[in-house]
């Protein structure tokens, strides 16, 4: 492993005035279960490593404002998959967050890492964007709320600034509608229109993460609830 500087800012503007000051020589730890492998293997050679884990800002929370709930920075993905409110509200985000490399990674990974690194096989990225959930990024010109699919621009690529860090991840709250419950036939009568929005955001994100969605007529709705296609009875020239 090649040497670099380390430091441990305790703010988010002590943060930026060390991205603005190194630039691209510049690279943050947060979970450091990528950068850690990328510099073992000389993938980076940074001049200076900024530890992200003492900035009280960034530190692991989740926490309900109003009508949003707040994802900080420093979240790693097991806590994020035993916290309550994401369990009962966002069940989707959860099994992503499940099936992140192993248990020892997912007491170390964070959320926002997964999505910084742009990558086409970030495990939460679909679900995050079918909930709507928006990028809180501070730089020197404050801060900005990006939405998900804004905020990844391609493979590897995300929109971050070379002295801007994202500082947490908002999603906002179902009301009591959106949580889906059985309830008399006139309010079955909206649901159809729910899930084709919902099935068009996921072709969405695939196709922007560089996947090949499934045909559309591969999925059906009844009023029994989602059917998948069974990839056995598939020829497979079509798969």
């Amino acid at each position: 492993m090649q040497s670099f500087s380390y430091v441990r800012p305790t703010t988010v503007e002590e943060a930026i005035a060390l991205l603005t000051e190194h630039g691209e020589g510049a690279r943050l730890l947060a979970g450091g279960t990528d950068l850690v492998i990328e510099l073992r293997n000389r993938w980076r050679k940074p001049k200076i490593v900024v530890d992200l884990k003492r900035i009280e800002e960034l530190r692991p929370s989740i926490r309900q404002e109003d009508a949003r709930l707040v994802i900080t920075a420093g979240t790693v993905m097991a806590d994020l998959a035993a916290d309550e409110r994401v369990r009962k509200h966002f069940p989707a985000l959860v099994e992503a967050a499940d099936v992140v490399g192993s248990i020892q990674i997912r007491n170390r990974a964070t959320l926002a890492g997964n999505i910084c690194n742009g990558s086409p096989a970030a495990d939460t990225a679909p679900p995050l964007l079918v909930y709507g959930a928006e990028i809180v990024v501070a730089g020197k010109k404050g801060r900005r709320r990006v939405p998900v699919d804004e905020f990844i621009v391609g493979p590897g690529k995300v929109d971050l600034g070379p002295a801007e860090l994202v500082t947490a991840i908002e999603l906002p709250m179902p009301t009591p509608y959106d949580d889906f419950t059985p309830r008399a036939a006139q309010a079955f009568n909206d649901l159809p229109a729910d899930v084709l929005a919902n099935r068009a955001l996921l072709r969405d994100v695939m196709v922007k993460h560089g996947f090949d969605p499934l045909p559309s007529e591969w999925w059906h709705f009844d009023f029994r609830g989602w059917e998948r296609f069974d990839l056995l009875n598939v020829p497979f020239e079509e798969i």
